[in-house]
């Protein structure tokens, strides 16, 4: 009898033990792997370069930098893309007393929006 008990002992530890091991096998996807990336392509027509900031529910924040006469690709941060969040691009020129430039654009998730920095807004 004690052989019986003993045997359905180890055969319940067995399984725990396999159990267990399943457990800290398991492993989430990498946070990033689960969302769909949103870009916006900033493109610069002036001969100076402009610092980019997002500005979102009252936080700036750098992302990148756009040369003379050229294109810049930035991928928002993936707590600014969602269904119809509004987010705002700064262009702080690199040389003052240039103006600094606003845009405003809804950074849908999987986006990829075209920005022309323009001194008319």
């Amino acid at each position: 009898m004690h052989r019986a008990i003993r045997a359905a002992a180890f055969g319940c530890s067995i399984v725990l033990c396999a159990a267990s091991l399943q457990a800290c096998t398991h492993h989430e996807p990498p946070e990033a792997a689960n969302q769909i990336k949103t870009y916006i392509t900033v493109h610069n027509p002036f001969a100076m370069s402009y610092t980019l900031y997002l500005y979102w529910q009252g936080v700036r924040t750098e992302v990148g930098i756009v040369g003379p006469v050229g294109t810049a690709h930035i991928r928002i941060p993936a707590n600014m893309a969602y269904p119809g969040s509004k987010v705002s691009l700064v262009a702080m020129p690199t040389m003052l007393p240039n103006p600094t430039l606003y845009e405003n654009f809804v950074a849908d998730p999987g986006a990829n929006i075209p920005i022309e920095l323009s001194k008319t807004h």
